[in-house]
């Protein structure tokens, strides 16, 4: 019974061989028509990431400009030694004037 397992094994294997493979028309040039896909996918559809990156300059000048308008607008004090001492007397001023001491 094992040997005629193994002649049917080796029938079938020789009928394999002998048979010439034609492929079916769902198999012909299979790779580039997915590359094709693929690629033409690619092109349509930007990730995420890309969008992210070509607004970036966008972004930076917003940025840019709310610093120079900040420099502009803001209050030219001078920072010195009687500034300082008449600020922290008129916040303690007013904290003596809040809590009725």
């Amino acid at each position: 019974m094992n040997d005629n397992a193994e002649d049917l094994l080796n029938r079938l294997f020789a009928a394999a061989r002998a048979a010439e493979h034609e492929p079916s028309p769902r198999e012909d040039e299979f790779e580039s028509r997915l590359m094709a896909r693929l690629r033409e996918r690619r092109e349509t559809e930007l990730p995420w990431y890309v969008w992210a990156w070509r607004s970036s300059p966008v972004f930076a000048s917003v940025i840019v400009a709310l610093v120079i308008g900040s420099g502009i607008t803001s209050r030219n004090t001078e920072m010195d030694l009687s500034y300082s001492l008449t600020a922290s007397y008129e916040n303690a001023t007013i904290i003596s004037y809040l809590t009725g001491e």
